[in-house]
């Protein structure tokens, strides 16, 4: 009977623990450096499309000489800027407000212990969920950029002249 109420006592005392300053502020630290992390992605993925636009609008002006394949290319290109926006937002907003959310119930004190150390490992390990998710959303959204900047490119040089 021993074994039972101490692992009971141990099991409870854990429940109440006070959650320690150091893993709360490590925590913190590391959703907002996640945070940080989706919102660089966004920018620079759409920073790179922005760069092969104007790259493909050059060259279809320069190829093709007139004004109409000029702005056609450019009306494309911003079709396309807007679309990967799009879902680059699709794809990175449930996960920052994620981070949001659980910075809030950190600073608001609603976590013991033991929940803050189930929520580190199962968001912020490199093998969690949390990070296997973002990991797969991210390859989608690159596949996904991948095909519509050659979608892209296969539309201006037949439409564009």
């Amino acid at each position: 009977m021993l074994l039972p109420t101490s692992l009971l006592l141990i099991l409870c005392s854990l429940t109440l623990a006070d959650v320690s300053s150091k893993d709360v502020d490590q925590m913190k630290q590391e959703l907002i450096n996640l945070q940080n992390q989706l919102k660089y992605i966004k920018k620079s993925q759409l920073k790179n499309i922005e760069n092969i636009v104007t790259k493909n609008v050059e060259e279809i002006s320069k190829k093709k000489g007139t004004e109409y394949a000029e702005k056609c290319a450019n009306t494309n290109g911003k079709r396309l800027l807007n679309d990967i926006k799009e879902k680059l937002d699709e794809a990175t907003i449930g996960f920052i407000e994620s981070c949001r959310n659980l910075l809030n119930m950190i600073e608001k004190h609603e976590m013991n212990q033991v929940e803050l150390n189930q929520t580190k490992r199962m968001l912020l390990q490199q093998d969690g969920l949390f990070k296997q998710q973002i990991n797969q959303t991210i390859s989608a959204v690159n596949n996904y950029v991948m095909k519509k900047i050659w979608t892209f490119e296969q539309q201006i040089s037949k439409q564009c002249y």
